[in-house]
Formats: structure tokens, C-alpha cells, sequence
């Protein structure tokens, strides 16, 4: 659910998954080009849009560190790629996650913990799931919940015992 048929908007779409793992601000600006380029060869792939919010937001993308003149028309366009999937594909795993983002920048805490909650449910711990337990170790981390926090660090570390995100996230908890 989400994809494309389109090899034209998914050689994009992976050639900018490929710049987002680097990670880096001009990374992903140059991932948010190839994104917005998929998008347009196809308006419905849900992943796509997905991925652009993702290059765009400030926790892992283009706006961190710039002027906040600057920043603002980035995060209005994230903010509309998220509608975007959330029209596509509502029921989807991306869409809830980014339903779970969007509530704590709401400072919405409850409402973010019991969709993580039914999300967590839903999504065991796997190497495909990571962005539920990147999600859940960042709400719990939020809420003051330090031990769940380093657990669910821990546990992906696990999956991933390479990872220097991990090790350097599970140092600080």
C-alpha cells in the first residue's frame, strides 16, 4: 500500500532513501529533489510523499540549523506531504507514525502514548518496524519514561548491533 508503479518516480524514490541513510542537511536537500520529482511522475505514491516530510522535517532533515525564515516554508511543505499520505493511505504504518509526531508537537502526550500503544500492538519489534520503536523510544524519552526509553533503545540495538545512532542514543539514556 503506498507504492507506485512508476520506475521512473521509484528510481528516485530509492536514489533519495539512499541520501537520507548518508543523512546531512545537503543530503537531504538533494533527497527532498528527487522526492518532490517522484511525487510529481506520481501524485499517489503515499511512500514518496512519506519520505519528502521525512527529508524535510527537523529531527532529520533539510531545516535543522537554518534561519527560521528559511526554515518555515520547509516545514509548511512537510506539513503537507503528511496530509498528503494521510489521504493516501490513512491506515498505514507511516500515517500512524507521523499521526504519533504530530500529536506530541501538539503537546497531545495521552493521545500520542495510546496511538503508540495500539501501533506497538500492531507492529512488533522487527528490522522492518524500526520506525515504530524509533517513534515509541522518542515519545517514552519525551514523557519522562527514561527506563522504557533505554529498553526500547537496547532492544533495537539487538536488531541492529551496528548502529551508531543506537549505541550513541542508548550512552546518553
Amino acid at each position: 500500500k503506498g507504492g507506485t508503479n512508476s520506475v521512473e518516480a521509484y528510481d528516485r524514490f530509492l536514489r533519495a532513501r539512499r541520501l537520507m541513510i548518508a543523512g546531512g542537511r545537503e543530503a537531504s536537500t538533494q533527497a527532498a529533489i528527487l522526492l518532490r520529482e517522484a511525487v510529481t511522475l506520481d501524485p499517489a505514491f503515499a511512500r514518496a510523499w512519506l519520505e519528502l516530510a521525512s527529508a524535510l522535517n527537523p529531527e532529520t532533515g533539510a531545516p535543522v540549523g537554518l534561519p527560521v525564515a528559511e526554515a518555515a516554508p520547509l516545514l509548511k511543505e512537510a506539513e503537507s506531504a503528511m496530509e498528503r499520505v494521510q489521504q493516501l493511505a490513512p491506515g498505514s504504518r507511516g500515517a500512524q507514525l507521523a499521526k504519533v509526531r504530530q500529536l506530541m508537537a501538539q503537546h497531545q502526550w495521552a493521545a500520542a502514548d495510546q496511538l503508540m500503544d495500539s501501533l506497538r500492538a500492531a507492529f512488533p519489534l522487527t528490522a522492518e518496524t524500526m520506525d515504530v520503536a524509533v517513534a515509541r523510544r522518542d515519545l517514552a524519552f519525551t514523557l519522562g519514561r527514561l527506563n522504557e526509553s533505554a529498553r526500547v533503545t537496547r532492544q533495537m540495538l539487538q536488531l541492529e548491533p551496528l548502529s551508531l545512532e543506537l549505541s550513541t542514543n542508548l550512552q546518553q539514556n
